[in-house]
């Protein structure tokens, strides 16, 4: 590295504590808040309307605007309970617009807890959320055992299967053989030819 670029890089590395030291100071970080409508200039402690409906980047009619104040108490009341506002609700008030993917069709959004960055309207951290998440996690988790469990008995059937045979293989002998055969293990192969034990045609 080059002298030049050296001192360069010495002086910006020397800079960078003052860097991030006022890059996360509160004055900074309140900046986003206010301007997305999450926080008001005032207070710093309600959200303010008007500015997170600017967000949107589509133009929202009067008449959309006004409808959305009357229902605003029942909409919020569904989000305090249950942290989540589904498409059904807004397609039920009939005059919310579908919402649109990045190619500006209408789409609808229908996900379940599986595929919650497809929801709109969802609040993460809601305790209705995250039960449903860990409900699901247990109905994955439960289908696991299931699928182990299923193949736990399907191997314990076959080795009871295999004995089984064995058992009545074992009987055949030696009921057809003169001599008692006491194990599989000192069966000969002319044991095998007898017709009673040959495989059907």
């Amino acid at each position: 590295m080059g002298s030049d670029k050296k001192k360069a890089l010495i002086d910006f590395l020397s800079c960078l504590p003052d860097i991030i030291a006022k890059a996360q100071s509160e004055s900074n970080i309140r900046v986003g808040f206010y301007e997305n409508g999450m926080i008001d200039g005032d207070k710093s402690m309600y959200p303010v309307m008007d500015n997170i409906l600017k967000t949107c980047k589509r133009a929202i009619p009067i008449e959309v605007y006004d409808k959305f104040i009357d229902n605003f108490a029942y909409l919020y009341k569904l989000m305090v309970n249950e942290g989540h506002i589904t498409d059904e609700v807004y397609n039920g008030l009939e005059f919310f617009p579908k919402d649109r993917d990045a190619y500006g069709n209408e789409v609808e959004r229908n996900a379940t807890i599986s595929q919650e960055s497809y929801q709109r309207a969802k609040t993460i951290t809601h305790p209705s959320q995250h039960k449903q998440r860990m409900e699901r996690i247990e109905r994955i988790l439960a289908d696991k055992n299931r699928v182990i469990q299923d193949a736990r008995q399907r191997e314990v059937a076959v080795i009871q299967n295999v004995k089984r045979i064995r058992d009545e293989l074992h009987n055949i002998l030696c009921r057809n053989n003169s001599h008692d055969v006491n194990d599989l293990g000192n069966c000969e192969f002319e044991h095998f030819l007898k017709p009673h034990l040959r495989a059907p045609d």
